[in-house]
């Protein structure tokens, strides 16, 4: 009798992977470290900050929290990661932050998404230029390729905007959950599609695919930074920041795991 031993595996186990979504934060702070918002012991590297008045550190995290250093009038600071972060695969922003407790007709702060190469117009010196970032967060005059948020008193400017024209809708749906001297909470996320939801404090919406396509097609190398602005009243405080890259990698298949750790025997005799 002529025994033999054949090795069957499931055909699946063969299978090179299967691509599954996967999620990878590339920027992380809580401003809890008070070491300058130039170190970050989180995720991503820290703050580049500038200002148009006198401030040791125009976003001080001395309290916990980075607090914009700005008072009445056209007085700005600005912010913006040190490093740029590949955002192809489309992105997800969660932050938390508090408003200033009063508002005037100079008050403004914002946060979001920059790319670099569509910073600004010629002649002036990309992201980390002030009148840049206050063209974006502000009156959306720049041409920036970017997303943001803004917590401003300037009824028009309130809620999401991007750099192809404030989006009234969405605005408007968030106007009035925009509450002077609170903390609240902001997620943003967007897709390849450019397809949108996002959050203030249980106020949600979403944006249809297309909508905010051009953050894609317009950038040479889908890399941004994460950027804050603030002008006018004191008080602006970014309390944490998220952003996630929300890439596609291959994950081995679950077939093929488990199969390297059965290799099942069975046994024919004949």
């Amino acid at each position: 009798m002529l025994k033999k031993t054949i090795l069957t595996l499931p055909l699946a186990a063969f299978g090179l992977a299967q691509i599954a979504s996967a999620s990878t934060i590339v920027y992380q702070d809580t401003f809890d470290d008070a070491d300058g918002i130039g170190t970050n012991l989180g995720i991503g590297g820290g703050l580049i900050s500038g200002t148009n008045i006198t401030a040791a550190d125009p976003f001080d995290d001395a309290t916990g929290n980075a607090v914009a250093q700005t008072n009445f009038g056209n007085r700005v600071t600005w912010a913006h990661s040190a490093n740029q972060f590949d955002l192809s695969s489309g992105f997800t922003l969660d932050l938390t932050f508090t408003t200033a407790a009063t508002g005037n007709p100079s008050f403004t702060s914002s946060f979001g998404i920059v790319d670099e190469v569509t910073a600004g117009p010629a002649g002036t010196n990309g992201v980390g230029a002030t009148g840049n970032l206050n063209a974006f967060m502000t009156s959306d005059q720049d041409g920036l390729n970017a997303v943001g948020f803004s917590t401003t008193t300037r009824n028009s400017l309130q809620g999401l905007n991007a750099d192809f024209g404030t989006l009234a809708s969405v605005s408007t749906s968030l106007n009035s959950a925009i509450v002077l001297g609170t903390t609240q909470s902001f997620s943003l996320t967007v897709n390849t599609d450019g397809s949108a939801t996002f959050d203030l404090d249980g106020t949600s919406g979403s944006l249809g695919a297309g909508a905010l396509s051009s953050l894609f097609t317009d950038s040479a190398d889908g890399e941004y930074y994460f950027a804050a602005y603030s002008q006018g009243n004191s008080g602006f405080t970014l309390n944490d920041v998220t952003l996630t890259s929300l890439a596609t990698i291959p994950e081995p298949s679950a077939a093929l795991l488990g199969a390297f750790g059965m290799l099942g025997l069975l046994r024919r005799r004949r």
